[in-house]
């Protein structure tokens, strides 16, 4: 089993701000609730984390990581990706390339990762080998890639810079 550590930080109010360390063992979807000082709140849950490969995804949640890849390298950073329909995807989308997706309480996508095992092809030894001009190109099971990181604004996606 595959598992990621991360922090993240989440802004509370204007002042405020907690960190949370997530131990993710991938495959699995991860529910992340804030305690809420008023705890007559039906749902306190600020966000979904999903883990795993394309395979075990809907058709519909794969359709919209591509579309939120699109809006945001593409669209938003200018990248010169190929793209078709509103879509972004390469070679490195494979069976076997495990993603990382996070949703909002609305379930819209506002953060994605694609992780790539190095023991395959993968975008830096396939595409920028030449940025380690004197170090070997990874090579292990116990070395994965990522890539295609980018993470928007969780709570209001009206805020987010994808709007902007």
């Amino acid at each position: 089993v595959l598992i990621v550590t991360f922090f993240f930080v989440v802004k509370l109010m204007k002042n405020t701000a907690s960190i949370y360390k997530v131990h993710l063992h991938l495959k699995h979807a991860l529910y992340i609730k804030m305690p809420l000082a008023d705890s007559s709140a039906p749902d306190t849950t600020i966000m979904q984390i999903i883990t795993g490969n394309s395979s075990e995804f809907s058709a519909d949640l794969e359709i919209a990581i591509a579309e939120y890849r699109h809006k945001i390298f593409i669209e938003r950073l200018g990248w010169p990706l190929p793209s078709k329909n509103g879509v972004e995807r390469d070679q490195f989308d494979r069976a076997d390339t495990v993603y990382v997706v996070v949703r909002n309480k609305n379930n819209e996508i506002c953060g994605c990762a694609r992780l790539l095992p190095t023991t395959k092809p993968y975008l830096l030894g396939e595409v920028f080998p030449f940025l380690l001009p004197k170090q070997s190109i990874p090579h292990s099971s116990d070395v994965w890639e990522l890539s295609r990181f980018a993470a928007t604004h969780v709570a209001n996606t009206s805020e987010s810079p994808l709007n902007a």
